[in-house]
């Protein structure tokens, strides 16, 4: 589906949509030039059937699109992979995802946002919102990813996959591009409230995550999680900053509240960074282990860094 003009106010937009079969290669380009409000923008979406290979394009100069959901593909009891969403215009959304699913396990999706101004619908009772390159209420997310690049402003939170239930493993996060502004409560590669989260990553090689310390030093800012868990277990998660400036509140690899946290880690090998806490891994009640914080770059500022870091009575800290 192509929209390149005329007039729409509240409505839904779908590239395809099932209740039973499948959703597959369906797609939305919207490049009106003008000022459109939607209730949501999908490329395609199932009830019951698979969503694969669906797409979402939002670009063109004085395109301005106003949605509480924008998503590449959608199943409610199915699984959504390869689905994708590509920002290269202004936008002003709830949610934005590659692939979600309300059961089912989200795969392989993508958000991409290049020269895109990216602002929150604050008037919407859509949840959770932000980026999220793939997402599941109680399936298992992995292999998902949002880039962030080439002067894009983004003012949301920014997860590369999470689910309220599942496993999280191998998503990410890659913000770039000298001119790339991303302000956010949260930037984490993989998320997930009671299940595991595995080997996520966020990498920042450019642009500038705002926060930091203000003139009366006060700490503001975002906090950068590679992973991040409730109740679940975080290893092999990782924050990875190489060029830019990154203001943060806490900066950690991997971080649960009574789960253990094993093998996760902080590399600062260039730019400027600046984090009240920068920690490899960290839990409050179960066990820390093998987490480790590099610090090759010059201008890293903060008032505490650990490998690893129990942070209530009754966890354990192991060698």
């Amino acid at each position: 589906m192509d929209i390149s003009g005329g007039s729409f106010t509240d409505v839904g937009v779908y590239g395809g949509k099932t209740d039973e079969g499948d959703a597959v290669e369906n797609k939305v380009h919207i490049d009106s030039g003008k000022e459109i409000e939607l209730w949501s923008a999908v490329g395609g979406d199932t009830v019951s059937g698979t969503a694969l290979g669906n797409a979402v394009t939002i670009e063109g100069d004085g395109t301005s699109l106003d949605a509480n959901e924008i998503g590449g593909g959608w199943s409610t009891d199915g699984e959504a992979s390869w689905n994708n969403v590509t920002l290269r215009g202004a936008v002003t959304a709830g949610l934005v995802y590659g692939g979600g699913s309300r059961s089912g396990d989200a795969a392989d999706n993508a958000v991409y946002v290049s020269g895109a101004v990216v602002n929150e619908k604050e008037d919407t009772s859509i949840t959770p919102k932000g980026l999220a390159g793939g997402f599941s209420e109680t399936g298992d997310v992995s292999s998902n990813f949002v880039s962030i690049t080439e002067g894009s402003s983004v003012k949301t939170d920014v997860y590369g996959g999470r689910s309220k239930e599942g496993t999280v493993a191998g998503n990410g996060v890659e913000i770039s591009g000298a001119d790339t502004v991303v302000t956010a409560s949260a930037i984490v590669g993989g998320w997930s409230e009671s299940g595991s989260v595995l080997d996520n990553d966020v990498t920042i090689s450019g642009g500038n995550v705002t926060g930091g310390f203000d003139s009366e030093g006060n700490v503001t800012g975002t906090d950068v999680y590679g992973g991040r868990s409730k109740g679940g277990d975080v290893s092999w998660n990782w924050v990875s900053m190489i060029n830019g400036t990154v203001g943060a509140y806490l900066l950690y690899g991997g971080v649960t509240e009574s789960g253990s946290a094993s093998h996760n880690g902080v590399a600062i090998y260039g730019g400027t960074t600046e984090a009240m806490s920068i920690i490899g891994g960290s839990t409050e009640t179960g066990s820390v282990s093998d987490n480790q914080v590099t610090v090759v770059g010059e201008k890293v500022t903060t008032l505490a860094l650990y490998g690893g870091w129990v942070s209530e009575e009754g966890g354990r800290f192991r060698q």
